[in-house]
């Protein structure tokens, strides 16, 4: 692996700024290390993330694309608004349409199929 040292620090970070970063970033045989916070494997490709990965405002980033997917998803728990299938189809909660306690399942016009209670 090489490594730039040409970068231009610009010029509103200052020398103390830089540092603090600099001595957080690790460049190793296997890839890169940022105070124990981002780890990326060069070479089996994974990305580790020892914090939280929010987006700059609510609702206001995806994970993926229509052609860019996750082949699978791990979770312990998955706390979600709407259930949106590929087809249209979704799962929302009965309670939002006025339809009592439970989910519903709507069509791809967003017509009320079935309601579980």
């Amino acid at each position: 692996m090489s490594l730039r040292t040409d970068y231009r620090v610009p010029p509103q970070i200052t020398s103390a700024d830089w540092n603090r970063f600099a001595e957080n970033f690790t460049v190793g045989d296997r890839g890169i290390t940022f105070g124990g916070v981002l780890e990326v494997d060069r070479v089996d490709g994974v990305v580790k993330v020892g914090g939280d990965i929010l987006p700059l405002s609510d609702a206001s980033a995806s994970i993926g694309s229509p052609g860019l997917r996750w082949s699978s998803i791990h979770a312990v728990n998955v706390v979600s608004g709407d259930y949106v299938f590929e087809n249209g189809w979704r799962i929302v909660e009965a309670e939002r349409l006025g339809l009592g306690e439970g989910l519903a399942i709507l069509d791809d016009r967003r017509r009320v199929r079935v309601v579980l209670r």
